[in-house]
């Protein structure tokens, strides 16, 4: 030090890192006073690269399977492998046919999927379903960390339901939180070996301590064929659902 004043000094590691301190001397008659570091304690942020690794070994670990029912949708069971929660999943898919020519693409996403939690997804598009071979339809799955902005509350919301004489499905939803909640799920229609032969998509929005009632009209199908026409009643002898819900914070 020369003489008294102030100095500011910022150091960088990279680009992600960035260091400051002050230094201040003060006039001391035949002393000279040391300067003070004051260096803040950071946390290392990973690099885009490393993010970049680490999500695709998530991704390796999320199992997806293609499957058509009988009512000629595709049914698409998601399921996360991995030890550790998976804040947004992106699904894309080549539907092809037999001769595995494309026929369509497809994209969904799930969010906030717990280890070895399954999300489902539907693919029914009428015109293509018939054309549509599962088994040769390619997906590849991608894997961010976007923060979520839900909270699950399914302990604290339920979902009951009976069939009617028209076979759709009467659900009755109560929630028990103190939030405005938002439920998602998927219903299952099954013949009497318990085969999937149909699903339909669960979405309802509930005020808090309310309860509501909502119709999931039975299966159709999705294509005609010599045994039935586009849009006639899938058969079905049980029908059981998954849900979750969630609110906003």
């Amino acid at each position: 030090a020369k003489k008294k004043g102030k100095a500011k000094i910022t150091a960088k590691q990279g680009s992600a890192k960035v260091f400051y301190c002050t230094i201040v001397v003060k006039k001391k008659k035949n002393s000279i006073t040391n300067p003070s570091f004051n260096v803040p304690v950071t946390t290392a942020t990973p690099s885009p690269q490393d993010i970049a690794i680490a999500n695709n070994a998530l991704a390796a670990n999320v199992a997806v399977q293609k499957q058509k029912l009988a009512s000629g949708q595709i049914l698409f069971t998601i399921t996360n492998n991995n030890s550790t929660a998976i804040p947004k999943v992106k699904i894309s898919a080549l539907l092809s046919d037999a001769n595995g020519a494309p026929v369509d693409t497809y994209e969904f996403y799930t969010y906030d999927l717990e280890p070895g939690a399954s999300f489902y997804d539907m693919y029914e598009l009428s015109s293509n379903c018939a054309l549509i071979d599962a088994n040769l339809s390619t997906v590849s799955v991608s894997v961010t960390q976007d923060k979520s902005y839900r909270t699950y509350n399914t302990p604290m919301v339920t979902v009951n339901g009976q069939r009617n004489a028209d076979g759709d499905i009467v659900l009755t939803n109560v929630n028990s939180s103190g939030y405005k909640s938002y439920i998602v799920g998927t219903v299952f229609f099954r013949d009497a070996a318990g085969n999937v032969v149909a699903v339909k998509e669960i979405y309802e929005s509930i005020e808090v301590g309310a309860t509501t009632f909502s119709t999931i009209y039975g299966p159709t199908y999705r294509y005609e064929t010599p045994d039935h026409k586009s849009y006639d009643d899938v058969p079905y002898v049980t029908a059981d659902w998954k849900f979750r819900s969630y609110y906003y914070q």
